[in-house]
């Protein structure tokens, strides 16, 4: 049921349900069966995947936050790009960089010894 999302709105769905934002297409909210609430923004992407673009649990971001992410994102799809990908991308990108990987070996194996202090000759 198309509705605008609001707080009162969002704090009163049962567990299991998503409401449609009436103002930016795509948008939701969804209550898990757990209680916690999601906002996200479902949409196409060009290749004609439906992609899910999670914007955050409520109680870290309001309602109105949710809808101003909701609303960028809706930006990007129209001008062909795909958000979740590249966020998918980035986070990769991020993960496997070489500094990356050498400091994780390094706190794995050398983290442990420790090194010799430093000798000062006179």
């Amino acid at each position: 049921m198309p509705a605008k999302i609001t707080k009162r709105v969002v704090d009163a769905l049962a567990p299991g349900t998503i409401i449609a934002d009436n103002e930016i297409k795509g948008f939701v909210a969804r209550r898990l069966p757990s209680g916690v609430i999601s906002y996200g923004y479902r949409y196409r992407a060009k290749s004609g995947k439906q992609r899910w673009l999670p914007l955050g649990l409520h109680g870290a971001v309001t309602p109105d936050e949710a809808r101003g992410l909701a609303k960028r994102a809706a930006g990007d799809v129209a001008h062909g790009r795909d958000p979740q990908s590249e966020r998918a991308n980035a986070r990769a990108a991020a993960i496997n960089t070489v500094n990356k990987v050498l400091d994780d070996f390094l706190a794995r194996n050398v983290g442990a010894r420790k090194a010799p202090a430093p000798s000062l000759v006179v």
